[in-house]
Order: structure tokens, then sequence, then C-alpha cells
């Protein structure tokens, strides 16, 4: 794995999520920009090492295809593919679109599909199937969805929103707690 400062930089605690995701891909033979087995497409490399250090796991029931979906590639996706990789799927859709984005991944579940979605979406979230997992300096840990970050600062603004547009905005300035 390259441990240089460069590379360091690049793999902030604030992406690492990203970087987890992408590095499953790869590990699945996906390739870091997006897209299938049978459908590839790439600009240039951008991508950790990390992929170097997984190995994946898998079960006797092969999924026939797998899609690596990151917010850059989402209009390049298929549907109803088996194992989906998605990196913030909900980058390119509205709120309406991401209730109709559960819909499907509801019904791709159903018909036997499996998800690994790095999302901050607390609309996506909500998915009452989804294990949620956080990633950070102290490890891997799962986490209840009202205990999430996202989920937190999301109930705040919506039910206190002249407060804490007052604290952005206002002279007060600073953090919001």
């Amino acid at each position: 794995m390259d441990t240089s400062h460069e590379n360091r930089e690049r793999v902030s605690h604030a992406h690492l999520p990203h970087v987890v995701v992408e590095a499953i891909a790869l590990a699945a033979g996906l390739i870091a920009e997006g897209g299938s087995r049978n459908f590839r497409f790439s600009t240039r490399s951008s991508e950790s090492d990390l992929h170097r250090c997984i190995r994946l796991v898998r079960g006797i029931h092969r999924p026939r295809d797998s899609f690596f979906l990151r917010a850059e590639s989402y209009f390049n996706v298929a549907t109803e593919i088996g194992f989906y990789v998605l990196d913030e799927p909900e980058a390119a859709l509205s709120p309406a679109r991401q209730l109709a984005f559960l819909a499907r991944l509801h019904q791709l579940v159903r018909m036997g599909s499996q998800f690994i979605i790095a999302t901050r979406s607390p609309i996506l979230m909500a998915y009452p199937e989804a294990r949620l997992l956080k990633l950070g300096q102290d490890g891997i840990r799962e986490v209840a969805y009202e205990d999430t970050e996202h989920f937190k600062v999301t109930r705040a603004f919506l039910t206190k929103r002249e407060r804490m547009l007052h604290e952005l905005l206002g002279e007060g300035g600073g953090d919001v707690d």
C-alpha cells in the first residue's frame, strides 16, 4: 500500500467511506470510475491502493453481474444486475427522486440483489433493512439510524431552522451542535 504523504492526504478522514467502497469495487473486479464487468469506461487513474489489501469472501450464490455506481457515473447505470456498489447515489437525485430510488432498491432487494452504499443521505439511510456502518479512525462499527450525524443535523435543521440559520449566518457565527 502506498503510504506516501501525497496518498495519505488524498485519503482524508472525510473521504474514508468512499475510499473503502471504491476498494471493495476494485477488489470485486470492477473499475474505479464505475461500470460493470461488461460495461467499462475510464478517464484517468485516481484510486487508492487499499483494494490490494482487501479479500472478498463470496457466498455460494454468485450474482450474474456486478456494477459500481459512483455519483459521477450515475447516468450510465444498468438495472437488475444483482450486486451493486454505490458511491453517493443521492448526489444526482432530488429528495423526491431519492424516495423513488428507495422504492426501486426495495424491489431489487426483494429479487435477491445486494447493495453496498456509501451515502450521506438520511433518506437513503432510512431504508428499513439497511445495516448502517460507520467507518472512522477507530474502525468500523454498526450505528443506529437516529445516531448518525446526518440524521441529527437534518433533524436539527428541520426542527430549529431559524435558530440554526441565525447561528450560522448571524453575528454569533461558529459551529452548530
